[in-house]
């Protein structure tokens, strides 16, 4: 059997349009591990660019995601137990799903 170290997904929408900024998936990771894959994608609108953040410092990106094609890359982000993890982004976007990966054991 093997288990999944953990996901943090974020669905951000605002009718009007997503506003720049922070949006916090956790703010004390429950596991340590390591996330291994990236995922992004604007599901209404044009397009975000992305970073993700650990405790406040920039870890990956930013990654410019466009509409119609979303974006799956292999990452290597250590977390520690008691992390905090934001993603950062800047859209020009209604909806986006953002998603990060952790690996098996």
């Amino acid at each position: 059997m093997q288990l999944s170290l953990g996901e943090y997904t974020a669905f951000i929408e605002d009718d009007d349009a997503i506003t720049a900024g922070g949006y916090p998936v956790t703010r004390s990771a429950r596991y340590a591990g390591t996330m291994v894959r990236f995922y992004g994608e604007v599901i209404e609108g044009a397009s975000a660019t992305v970073s993700v953040e650990r405790n406040g410092s920039r870890v990956y990106g930013p990654v410019p995601i466009s509409a119609g094609a979303p974006v799956s890359r292999d990452v290597s982000i250590a977390i520690a137990k008691g992390d905090r993890i934001t993603y950062n982004v800047v859209a020009d976007a209604k909806r986006l799903w953002l998603q990060l990966d952790g690996g098996e054991a």
